[in-house]
This record gives C-alpha cells, structure tokens and sequence, in this order.
C-alpha cells in the first residue's frame, strides 16, 4: 500500500473512532438528562412521568444506570401498590427481568424486591428471609433491617433478640 493511501486510511479510521466516542458521550448524556429528570419528577410526586424517564435511561443504556437507580425505579411499583395490589407482580416481575439482570446481587435492588414481597400477605416470610438475607450482607439497608424488626416484634417476645439484633446492626 502506497504512503498516502495508508495515512487516508488511517484518518478516515481515526475519523470514525472520534464519532463513535462523540456519539458514546452524547448517548451517556442523555441517560444523565434522564436520571435527573426521573428525580425532579420523582420528588415532586409526579411517579408516572418519573417511571417513564427512569425506564427512557435504561432502555439507552442498561449498564450505564446505577443499581439506586434501578431501586428507585422499584420503588415506584411499591408506591403504586398501595392503591393497585397488581404492581407487586409487575414490579417483582420488572426487578427479576430488567434490574437484576443489570446489577445481580444489588442490595437496593434486592431491599424493593423484599418491600414488595411484604406488600402481599402470603408472601411475607419471603420477604423477611430475603431481608435477613440481604442485611446480613450489608446492614445498612435501613428499610430490610425495619422490615425485620418489625416483623419479629410482632411474632412474640421469644423473638426479642433478633429484633434487637436487625436495629442495633442499622444503627452502627
């Protein structure tokens, strides 16, 4: 290959790596926008709008997302199930199918998956065994430890010190 055929190579590949990256960082902007859309939104109680952008980002850019997130985004079927029972399916459905394929093993994830798992009567020994699981891990997931507690402070005294044990390792 001749010298200037070789560099015009070269220049339309470097061309074509800068537009790449220039698209990659326009692209993890948008996903930024999103994010901070879907809280504006969130915190002003607008959850569907703020649903939407949280699934706009993900759908740009599933890895790119944090699992809190992910979690806030959970969140919002927790909310809605108090007023629609079927948002526990959906979310527990969504958690399984989107976020945790993302961020498997995701304590904040995995929180909303127990906090929708209490939110159905049958199903509230699975969520207080994924909680125990999960604060075993990492006991700063304020609302597992809560669950916990709560729920053995409502089974008996006999259960006194495992109350005791999901507040204190909160609290430290």
């Amino acid at each position: 290959m001749r010298p200037t055929r070789r560099m015009a190579m070269r220049l339309g590949l470097a061309v074509v790596l800068v537009a790449a990256a220039a698209g990659g960082a326009l692209a993890q902007t948008d996903v930024e926008q999103d994010l901070k859309d879907a809280d504006t939104y969130f915190e002003s109680d607008q959850i569907d709008k703020s649903a939407a952008a949280f699934d706009r980002a993900i759908s740009k850019s599933p890895s790119g997302v944090p699992a809190g997130a992910y979690a806030k985004r959970a969140s919002i079927f927790f909310i809605k199930a108090g007023k629609d029972p079927k948002q526990v399916d959906r979310g527990l459905a969504w958690i399984d199918g989107t976020a945790l394929r993302t961020h498997a093993g995701s304590g904040v994830i995995l929180e909303q998956k127990a906090l929708l798992l209490d939110r159905d009567p049958k199903r509230k020994g699975d969520a207080v065994t994924l909680a125990e699981e999960i604060t075993g891990k990492d006991a700063s997931l304020y609302f597992a430890q809560s669950l916990v507690g709560t729920y053995y402070a409502s089974a008996c005294a006999a259960s006194a010190d495992k109350v005791i044990g999901a507040f204190e390792a909160y609290l430290k």
